[in-house]
């Protein structure tokens, strides 16, 4: 049950910042949680990233310095997986990842990068319930697994609002975001703590 590509292909630049946004904002936890954990990396710097395309998404015209600045730090926050070879390392990657990608969205201005924040969404859960269930689960049927079907309504109804406002605005990104809080804390919740205490 993977959200509708045709879709999410109708947002226009500034509705797709607004879904990446919310992305970055659901998986930032995921890098928190092994940066805590492994003593990795300096959170405040994707914070940071986050805070300017959250101010800056509406407007045409991004302050590309800052910009470049931005997408360097989070760069260099990255973990290397060759080195970090554990799940949360792969989910903080995929986390600065998505980051990275809606600044090169601000920058190119290619609706295309999107599709990469869903997918790098349902990849996060993917990496995450394969390491619980010990890989038994294939692409087909991780579809059935609750987290995939709440992270496919959950976008499903981003999309469907982001279509239905005429014009968007930070109220309607701020109300979106805290929709999604409610849904969860974070993409993978509390159940990265169940991982941890059972491996």
């Amino acid at each position: 049950m993977y959200m509708d590509i045709q879709k999410i292909n109708k947002l226009d630049l500034t509705r797709g910042l607004v879904f990446c946004y919310l992305a970055c904002k659901r998986l930032f936890p995921n890098y928190v949680y092994f940066s805590e954990h492994y003593a990795y990396g300096e959170p405040q710097k994707l914070e940071a990233a986050m805070d300017f395309i959250y101010r800056e998404m509406l407007h045409e015209e991004p302050d590309e310095e800052r910009l470049h600045y931005l997408d360097k730090q989070v760069k260099l926050q990255m973990p290397n997986l060759r080195s970090q070879q554990n799940i949360y390392a792969e989910l903080a990657y995929l986390a600065a990842t998505l980051i990275r990608y809606t600044l090169n969205m601000m920058k190119e201005k290619d609706t295309g990068y999107t599709i990469n924040a869903m997918v790098l969404a349902f990849d996060s859960i993917s990496v995450f319930v394969n390491h619980r269930d010990q890989n038994k689960w294939d692409l087909y049927s991780i579809e059935d697994e609750e987290l995939t079907v709440k992270e496919s309504n959950l976008q499903a109804g981003i999309v469907d609002y982001l279509l239905l406002r005429d014009e968007i605005d930070l109220e309607d990104v701020d109300l979106l975001s805290q929709m999604q809080s409610y849904n969860r804390k974070g993409l993978l919740d509390e159940q990265l703590e169940l991982v941890a205490a059972t491996a």
